[in-house]
């Protein structure tokens, strides 16, 4: 799991689906946008979410704002009203931040974004919260993903896996991942918000509170990102049936 650039796996609460410290060691945590004293205590921000391509207003998505200096999650908005509008009050003042939208709790079929119109956070603007005040315009503009849904199963005993990290990686970038869930008690999974540009399925042992001697793997059998089938997505749609079976190692 090392080296990925999390695209959005997330976010704790109310939030995306878990947020992971989206950026690996020594990387950028953002493009600053401002030096400025922000003062001390709190203030506001506050945004709209639009449908990529469109002024029409999102309903129902989550905004992270992230202080990018520790890269720790300061707030998460409820979600955006049928005007699309987000806000959070008591930001402590702070030049560090930036934001992500997506899906609350990671359901839903939009696929998440940084601040500014950005897939990485690495690659996100940063803003200032100054106190007594509110920052503005921090708005995201999403577009409609698909899904994911299949069971992973023992390849010889054909049980059911529980336990298992899903991750569907983009077809353009072996190191970004939309989401990512862990394997039911059945052994199966559902990831939502995937983009319509495809998928590349990884299956990760022990990254969901469970032991075990499966190898990691990736579908359709395959042993590297490289050799990965890739998984059609359609938007508002489920790709059902994407099974995997995992292999205990030596």
């Amino acid at each position: 799991m090392n080296g990925y650039r999390r695209l959005l796996i997330a976010v704790a609460g109310a939030g995306l689906l878990s947020l992971t410290a989206a950026t690996t060691a020594g990387a950028s945590t953002g493009r600053a946008s401002t030096s400025a004293d922000p003062g001390s205590g709190t203030g506001n921000v506050s945004g709209t979410v639009t449908l990529a391509g469109t002024a029409k207003p999102v309903k129902g998505v989550c905004v992270n704002v992230i202080e990018t200096s520790d890269n720790t999650t300061v707030g998460t908005s409820t979600p955006t009203t049928k005007t699309g509008a987000w806000s959070l009050d008591g930001i402590p003042a702070s030049t560090d931040y930036t934001a992500v939208a997506g899906n609350c709790g990671g359901v839903g079929k939009y696929v998440g974004q940084w601040y500014d119109d950005e897939n990485y956070q690495s690659d996100a603007t940063q803003f200032a919260v100054s106190s007594g005040a509110t920052t503005t315009g921090i708005d995201f503009s999403l577009a409609k993903g698909g899904a994911v849904a299949g069971k992973v199963t023992d390849s010889v005993t054909k049980k059911p896996v529980a336990g298992i990290l899903v991750i569907a990686l983009w077809t353009t970038d072996d190191s970004a991942s939309t989401y990512s869930a862990c394997t039911g008690a059945k052994g199966t999974y559902k990831l939502e918000g995937v983009p319509t540009s495809g998928a590349k399925m990884e299956f990760v042992p022990n990254a969901c509170g469970t032991t075990s001697t499966y190898d990691t793997v990736f579908y359709l059998d395959a042993p590297d990102y490289a050799s990965a089938t890739v998984v059609p997505i359609s938007a508002g749609k489920t790709t059902k049936d994407i099974n995997q079976t995992v292999t205990a190692g030596g």
